[in-house]
């Protein structure tokens, strides 16, 4: 849903691009300021309605697994911030993992 559909429909550019450049701080930042600003086919920043529209959607879908009592709101809250946390988690596994990597994997 974030990745595929309602970023073809809303026109919206579903990759992460890193910043590469700046202190541990300014890059994480801009890791989550990536969930709430996105980009657009057309270069342009807007919010990122597929980040939040395509986890929402994701979350009530998946309450159609759940049984009749266990369909409440609190569970669609929980299973929406939890889809919204992977991102950040996976936003700043992104900027930072192939850093990470170079250090963890040094050729001698």
């Amino acid at each position: 849903m974030t990745t595929g559909i309602f970023p073809s429909a809303l026109k919206e550019d579903p990759r992460y691009f890193r910043k590469v450049s700046g202190g541990f701080v300014r890059r994480s930042s801009y890791a989550v300021k990536r969930i709430f600003v996105t980009r657009t086919d057309s270069d342009h920043g807007q919010f990122n309605y597929s980040e939040f529209g395509g986890n929402a959607v994701a979350a009530a879908i998946s309450l159609t697994y759940h049984s009749r009592e266990e369909r409440r709101f609190s569970n669609f809250g929980n299973n929406y911030a939890t889809q919204i946390t992977i991102d950040v988690i996976a936003n700043q596994l992104k900027e930072f993992w192939p850093d990470i990597r170079r250090k963890i994997f040094k050729k001698s």
